[in-house]
């Protein structure tokens, strides 16, 4: 299997429901498929915190300066202190990095 080959197979993985993918989303952000940032969006607004949580921890690897109004947004809207805490991590770790 070649590299195309893996990612056509991992894009079609993205299609499905951030409900039974969200486990998997570390090892997708390792390769940056297009349509990830779409699904972690997606995830950040779920019922689960624990869906949230492993799509915080999966942006920091895929986020840059441009992604800063969809953290933001999810801090409005975010109740949950521990997670609060993650993405404001987050948050500042990309103004810092200036990506």
């Amino acid at each position: 299997m070649n590299s195309h080959e893996a990612e056509a197979i991992l894009s079609r993985f993205l299609e499905l429901p951030v409900e039974k993918i969200h486990r998997s989303f570390d090892v997708l952000a390792e390769r940056n498929l297009p349509g990830l940032k779409e699904k972690l969006r997606e995830a950040l607004l779920s019922e689960s915190s624990e869906i949230r949580r492993t799509a915080l921890k999966a942006w920091q690897h895929v986020s840059s300066r441009e992604d800063l109004p969809v953290l933001e947004g999810y801090l409005r809207r975010e109740r949950d202190p521990d997670l609060v805490v993650l993405a404001r991590t987050l948050k500042e770790a990309i103004i810092i990095k200036g990506k």
